[in-house]
């Protein structure tokens, strides 16, 4: 018969070696399970901001639908126009006198009531991508998925969403000198804010992106600048002093601004 003691050093050595066993079985699990869970945030975050980059393409698409269907409907057209109209009653309201209420397009307009925006502009609306033919009423997407997705993080799916506002603010924004009674244009101070946002919020990845949109919009700018012409003959003395003037005019304040996240990129 055995000692005792033997037995009891021997158990003691066995329970150790299952124990053992089992833990080097499990870190390797628990590593990897480590290991998955930033994986696992990163794709719910890609997930999510491809969801909102999707609605907000359908916000684009069905503003087009909103408007053609407000287009067929005279009696909204009729009842929405006057600004005290809109202010005594809601979208819902003067869309459920519509006989049209139920019709799927204003039916995704009053859900989507924080995402866009249909208004009265007799001025234009810098945002907007439809208009009712011959009326002064728009349909734009709001600031409120871009805020939304850039909330998110950095990603493809949000730098999309963001150059739809920066090409859209470019396009309307006023020149050095151009007309601060414009309702139409963007402000030199609200054009900057857009771009100096999209500067801070794109470092990284898309980075490359921003730099190539900052450089576009500078070709697009010094375009329109050269292609400006002045009501007068070719060759006369007015023709002449205005080609002079542009020659001699400085930078457009847009360009000087935008060379600025060029020269910071060497």
């Amino acid at each position: 018969m055995l000692p005792m003691r033997f037995l009891f050093v021997a158990s003691s050595f066995f329970l150790s070696a299952l124990l053992l066993g089992g833990c080097a079985q499990l870190q390797p699990q628990a590593q990897s399970q480590g290991q998955s869970q930033p994986a696992a945030r990163a794709a719910g975050i890609n997930d999510a901001a491809a969801k909102i980059r999707n609605a907000f393409q359908r916000d684009l698409a069905m503003c087009s639908d909103i408007i053609r269907r407000i287009g067929m409907d005279r009696a909204f057209i009729d009842g929405f126009l006057p600004a005290g109209n809109r202010e005594a009653a809601s979208m819902a309201s003067l869309i459920q006198k519509s006989p049209h209420a139920q019709t799927p397009e204003y039916l995704y307009l009053l859900n989507n009531p924080d995402t866009i925006d249909v208004g009265v502009s007799y001025h234009g609306h810098p945002w907007a991508v439809a208009w009712v033919e011959n009326e002064a009423i728009y349909c734009a997407p709001t600031l409120e998925r871009m805020q939304d997705i850039e909330a998110l993080g950095e990603s493809a799916e949000a730098w999309q969403v963001r150059e739809f506002f920066l090409d859209k603010a470019l396009q309307h924004s006023e020149s050095s000198g151009g007309d601060a009674s414009d309702a139409n244009k963007i402000r030199q101070g609200e054009f900057q804010t857009l771009v100096q946002q999209a500067s801070q919020r794109y470092t990284g990845g898309q980075r490359p992106q921003f730099l190539a949109w900052v450089s576009k919009a500078i070709d697009i700018i010094e375009r329109q600048r050269s292609e400006e012409t002045v009501d007068a003959p070719a060759g006369s003395a007015l023709s002449a002093i205005y080609e002079k003037m542009k020659r001699n005019a400085p930078p457009d304040e847009r360009v000087t601004f935008l060379r600025g996240f060029l020269e910071e990129k060497r």
